[in-house]
């Protein structure tokens, strides 16, 4: 499905925006997060703790750091283009970044031990 050439022009190419008219996720392109997942009676029943799961990971890695563009000795960004591996799951290889705390240490035991 996300290969096809005919509906993905250049599908092994990293281009998020050709599911964007404008800046605006087009209509067809909703369905697209439920690919992974399969389709109909066979559907994966735990599509939606994955979701939550994954949402909530990311949140929290976003809350706690700051990942920005990696800086060589003298302070200039280090500009890097994507690449990524490719069979049964894709992932990004190895690429320069800094990530940083947002908060201390001790502010970030508060927030962890924190009573919702």
């Amino acid at each position: 499905m996300y290969h096809n050439e005919e509906v993905y022009p250049e599908p092994y190419v990293f281009k998020p925006e050709r599911f964007l008219v404008d800046g605006i996720l087009k209509e067809e392109s909703k369905f697209i997060d439920s690919l992974s997942f399969g389709f109909g009676r066979r559907t994966c029943p735990g599509r939606y703790t994955a979701d939550g799961s994954f949402w909530a990971a990311v949140v929290s890695i976003l809350c706690a750091f700051k990942i920005t563009k990696a800086q060589n000795e003298e302070g200039k960004v280090i500009d890097s283009e994507p690449t990524f591996s490719y069979g049964v799951t894709t992932a990004p290889y190895p690429f320069p970044c800094s990530i940083t705390p947002r908060l201390s240490n001790r502010d970030l035991r508060g927030l962890v031990s924190a009573e919702v």
